[in-house]
């Protein structure tokens, strides 16, 4: 039986009392106790736990969920739901969704190609396009092309980013390197070409205009007979001739 008949007999009116059976209350001693603290007994009448509740309960009578907590037990953590709403207490059930990535209606499991804590981390490109390990991200099938295990990918921050978990395809990170060292040596290449063709052009003409500036800034060199004219030279002669004469 739910309850014990405890007599108790008032010399004056010999009234008999029922009370309930340890852990349960109310009228009719159906009504099992909540979760008191310290498994203490309720209230056989009201149901109240006078030491308060086991962790995770609330509730005067200790019968309900606290915010964050569902089950029976109320020992299970609601998952990421969306805006930080707290989930349904009987099930888990996140009524409005879930944050990103998460998978619904617990929202506590990743979705396909991503992993991590927060479920913000993206999967590597795994080999037979298989999805990666959601809690640490290893590819179990190995890598697809060269990319190096277990997380197959070059960077993290490339793959961030794409409209879906494979919407970047990363390159093997060697293939990287030797691109842009051989765009590097093309573009050292043209540079050398163009220096060397504006030397071939530009030295000859700082050459003339040094020799024309020499030319120009030159004294005037002394005459010569050579350079007399056919007057002059009569002229001189007549005054040699006439220079002789005198003498004689």
């Amino acid at each position: 039986m739910w309850w014990t008949l405890f007599l108790t007999q008032y010399a004056t009116s010999g009234a008999f009392y029922f009370v309930c059976s340890p852990y349960y209350y109310g009228s009719d001693c159906i009504t099992p106790c909540g979760h008191c603290r310290g498994d203490d007994v309720c209230n056989n009448a009201t149901g109240h736990c006078p030491l308060g509740c086991k962790q995770h309960w609330v509730g005067s009578k200790c019968n309900a969920c606290e915010d964050g907590y569902y089950g029976s037990l109320c020992n299970n953590s609601c998952g990421n739901c969306l805006n930080g709403e707290t989930c349904e207490k009987r099930d888990g059930t996140c009524i409005k969704g879930c944050q990103p990535h998460f998978l619904y209606p617990i929202c506590k499991e990743c979705k396909n190609g991503f992993y991590g804590v927060n479920c913000t981390q993206i999967c590597g490109l795994c080999d037979d396009d298989d999805v990666c390990e959601k809690i640490n991200g290893y590819c179990l099938t190995g890598c697809k092309s060269n990319l190096q295990p277990p997380f197959c990918k070059v960077d993290p921050s490339d793959l961030h980013g794409g409209s879906g978990p494979y919407a970047t395809r990363g390159v093997p990170e060697t293939d990287l390197y030797v691109a842009i060292g051989v765009l590097i040596a093309l573009l050292a290449l043209v540079v050398g070409v163009v220096i060397y063709q504006r030397r071939r052009i530009i030295d000859p003409l700082n050459k003339r205009s040094q020799i024309e500036n020499t030319q120009t800034r030159s004294p005037t060199q002394p005459r010569d007979y050579v350079d007399i004219t056919q007057s002059e030279y009569i002229t001189l002669d007549t005054v040699n001739q006439e220079s002789h004469y005198n003498v004689i």
